[in-house]
């Protein structure tokens, strides 16, 4: 997946079609600056444009209103920030999650957000704790 998430705040944009009119505006805007290519994922619960360059790697998945994927992103911000080795880790089981192909929720597998919650919740259980209990 990709490494940059962003979420556009539209005031009253509410429904799924709006969303999909604001990234169809992304697409044309990605085309016309010649950012690359673009996938627009319609049909998952959150409609995605999936930004890539020339060369088919991801730059950017962009959504409308999915303020919940803003908190998970912060949340994860958080937990990485307190051991350099969170980080090294989660982009660890990422990478070894994707070479599987067991990370995409879309597929009927678990989502990248809950294998780094796994990884979050063993390193708060094992002894001595790597990161404290979130409560």
């Amino acid at each position: 997946g990709s490494d940059i998430d962003a979420c556009l705040i539209i005031p009253k944009c509410l429904r799924k079609n709006s969303w999909l009119t604001k990234l169809r505006l992304v697409e044309s805007l990605a085309i016309t600056e010649r950012w690359g290519s673009v996938e627009l994922v319609q049909g998952a619960r959150v409609p995605v444009a999936k930004i890539h360059d020339g060369k088919g790697r991801d730059l950017c998945d962009v959504s409308v209103n999915n303020v919940a994927a803003l908190e998970n992103s912060r949340f994860v911000g958080a937990m990485s920030s307190l051991d350099w080795r969170v980080p090294c880790l989660g982009r660890l089981i990422k990478h070894w999650a994707s070479q599987r192909r067991i990370n995409n929720r879309s597929e009927g597998t678990l989502s990248t957000y809950t294998l780094i919650l796994q990884l979050f919740y063993s390193l708060q259980l094992r002894d001595p704790p790597v990161l404290p209990l979130v409560t």
